[in-house]
């Protein structure tokens, strides 16, 4: 993800119930005038 120019927000931990297995998930995000200067 952050190779994509995408920002590490933060860790949900123990989020999810996936296949009977509880899950943290990693939150990533971008801004939109970040995702336009990528592109460039």
């Amino acid at each position: 993800m952050q190779k994509c120019g995408m920002t590490y927000e933060v860790t949900l931990r123990e989020v999810q119930i996936k296949n009977n297995r509880v899950c943290s998930l990693a939150v990533y995000s971008i801004l939109k005038r970040e995702w336009i200067d990528n592109e460039k």
